[in-house]
C-alpha cells in the first residue's frame, strides 16, 4: 500500500483451498465471559504462546513471502487487517512476523485503564484499573472532534488492558453521536504499536478499504 497517493498493489494472492483452512478463517464472535475467579488447580500460562489455526497459519505464511519479496529497503512496519484479527492469536500471529498489528476490537470489548493508585504493599501490584469507556474518557484523551450533516465525532485515544490480551493496546475509540437524537455509537481501533498517533492508525485503518479493489479485480 502507497500512503502517499492511497494505491495498492499485490505481492501475494492464495485461494483459502483446503477445508480445514476455510473452516478456521476467523469471524467476529461474541466474547465469552466465564465466571469470575480462578479455576482450583490452574496453572500461568504465556499469552504469547498461542496456537495458530490453519487460517492465522497461512496468513502468516502470506506474510513472511510478502516480505521477503518486498526486502528490507521498503521498512514496511505495519500489517492492517479487519475485526477478524482483533483478538489475541491474530495479534500474536502478526507480531511473530516483526510487523505491527493495527485492527478493530469489537465495539462492545471490555477494555480497562492501568491502575494509577499506590500499590498497599502487600500482594501483587493491580494491574488493571478503571473500565475504559466513553464516559470516562476526559478531555486529556480527546485528540479531535468535528460535526457533520448533526453527527458529532469525537476521537479518543488511549493505552488499554484487555484481559485476553498479554499486552497494553494503544486503542482509539471513534464515538459518533446523533445530536437530534442523542443515540451513540462508537468504534474501537487498536495497534499494539504504543507510540502509534490516533491519526495515523485511523488513516492506515482507512487504506486498508482500498485493498477491496485489488480483491474485487483478482476475482
Amino acid at each position: 500500500m502507497q500512503v502517499e497517493t492511497r494505491a495498492s498493489y499485490p505481492l501475494i494472492t492464495e485461494q483459502l483451498v483446503r477445508e480445514e483452512v476455510k473452516e478456521s478463517a476467523p469471524k467476529a464472535v461474541k466474547e465469552k465471559h466465564p465466571k469470575r475467579g480462578r479455576p482450583k488447580g490452574s496453572v500461568n500460562k504465556n499469552r504469547k504462546d498461542v496456537g495458530l489455526s490453519p487460517f492465522q497459519m497461512q496468513l502468516q505464511g502470506c506474510i513472511r513471502a510478502a516480505l521477503k519479496l518486498a526486502g528490507a529497503d521498503l521498512g514496511i512496519v505495519y500489517f492492517v487487517y479487519d475485526g477478524a484479527l482483533g483478538n489475541n492469536a491474530g495479534l500474536q500471529g502478526v507480531t511473530q512476523t516483526g510487523l505491527h498489528l493495527i485492527s478493530k476490537l469489537r465495539h462492545d470489548s471490555k477494555l480497562y485503564f492501568p491502575f494509577a493508585g499506590e500499590y498497599s504493599g502487600k500482594g501483587r501490584r493491580r494491574k488493571y484499573g478503571d473500565k475504559l469507556t466513553p464516559d470516562a474518557l476526559m478531555d486529556a484523551h480527546l485528540k479531535a472532534e468535528s460535526v457533520e450533516k448533526d453527527i458529532r465525532i469525537r476521537v479518543y485515544q488511549a493505552q488499554a488492558w484487555h484481559r485476553n490480551f498479554p499486552e497494553l493496546l494503544n486503542v482509539v475509540v471513534i464515538v459518533k453521536t446523533d445530536m437530534k437524537t442523542g443515540r451513540t455509537a462508537k468504534v474501537l481501533l487498536f495497534s499494539d504499536d504504543l507510540a502509534l498517533a490516533s491519526e495515523k492508525l485511523i488513516e492506515y485503518y482507512c487504506l486498508r478499504f482500498q485493498i477491496e479493489f485489488d480483491f474485487r479485480d483478482a476475482k
